[in-house]
């Protein structure tokens, strides 16, 4: 039994066998009907297509072979591959390639054998559409013309097998990059300062984000799908604008809005939050509504102590200059008793100083 040579471009062969996804494979029906075609064809009760991988070959259709793959040493196929044309042989038992094969000398009886090469772009042979035989015979131009048809039958059959494997690896990365674009998403909401809630069309939690824990203390299990009211999560006196807000969102009368509301935190704090709310559709039928709510009690706080800062300043500079004005009224007040007082005031300086409220000019003297 002698062995195939392997060609020169057996890696690039290699390479491009392993782009379709073909060994290994489960069976398909157009493969099958393309066996079943050639065992018809040349009248044989075996057929099959195969592809030849580095140590072995693959069956990835087949009539009356009983194996999947067998050692590729012992392949007629792989001596199909070598040629651009068919490979014919008419008595294996007096061929010395094949005289001793196991194929010829075991169960199968296989004694003639034709086959046209699976041939791809770059001109590179994958495998073959065979046909074989247990006794001696020819095969004629027809049948032979036959298999090099359904070799390009195959031909096609891969690459619409590997335009599908794009499109599966396509959509699977497609998928990948999806997932993990939403658990970053899940990420950066979970870590935002702002507090994070889904609603549904019920106006009850859908998503309650570990930023919407830490900001208001009840856990993600104790307010899935529960309406506000079931834990008193809005200040009651807010509750009814706070649906109205809401139910505007659920109606689509708008598709996003503003609220500042009252909100209970789970050890029964009251915080001032401002909530921005947003409406999408959900496909399929549905609703979702995002709250992002900051928390402005301590802003609003601030403001207020700042507020009143400013009026105590102010008050302040009023008293301040209030009590600078009087400070001079009483200077003035006493200077004006120091100078009538004095013993060279005449009378009429101090008709003038009583009249003027002023300390004598030295003209008048």
């Amino acid at each position: 039994m002698t062995a195939s040579a392997r060609a020169s471009d057996e890696r690039a062969r290699l390479e491009a066998l392993r782009t379709y996804g073909i060994l290994d494979a489960a069976p398909e029906v157009p493969f099958d009907d393309v066996a079943a075609l050639a065992a018809a064809i040349a009248d044989t009760p075996m057929a099959a297509v195969t592809f030849i991988d580095e140590e072995r070959q693959w069956f990835m259709a087949s009539i009356g072979v009983p194996d999947k793959e067998g050692p590729r040493h012992e392949a007629f196929c792989a001596h199909t591959i070598q040629s651009l044309d068919s490979f014919v042989v008419e008595d294996a038992c007096g061929d010395v390639r094949f005289v001793t094969n196991p194929a010829v000398t075991g169960p199968m009886h296989l004694r003639s054998y034709a086959g046209a090469p699976i041939v791809v772009d770059g001109g590179l042979a994958l495998g073959a559409v065979a046909v074989f035989d247990t006794r001696p015979r020819r095969f004629d131009a027809t049948q032979l013309d036959a298999l090099r048809r359904l070799a390009l039958v195959a031909v096609r059959l891969l690459e619409e097998r590997r335009q599908r494997l794009r499109v599966v690896t396509l959509t699977a990365d497609r998928r990948d990059a999806l997932v993990r674009s939403h658990e970053l998403m899940l990420s950066h909401l979970d870590n935002t300062p702002l507090a994070v809630i889904e609603w549904d069309e019920a106006f009850r939690v859908r998503r309650w984000t570990r930023s919407a824990e830490a900001m208001f203390g009840w856990a993600e299990r104790e307010v899935v799908g529960k309406h506000p009211e079931a834990w008193t999560f809005v200040h009651p006196d807010d509750a009814a604008a706070v649906d109205e807000i809401m139910q505007e969102l659920i109606e689509q009368r708008a598709p996003r809005n503003v609220s500042r509301n009252r909100n209970m935190t789970h050890d029964g704090r009251v915080r001032t939050c401002d909530w921005y709310n947003s409406v999408v559709p959900v496909p399929h039928g549905g609703t979702s509504i995002l709250s992002l709510i900051d928390d402005v009690t301590e802003t609003i706080e601030r403001g207020r102590r700042a507020q009143a800062s400013q009026r105590l300043e102010s008050l302040g500079q009023l008293t301040g200059g209030v009590a600078h004005d009087f400070n001079n009224l009483l200077t003035v007040i006493a200077g004006n008793a120091d100078l009538l007082g004095a013993e060279h005031t005449s009378p009429e300086q101090a008709r003038r100083l009583s009249r003027a409220g002023a300390p004598p000019r030295a003209d008048d003297q």
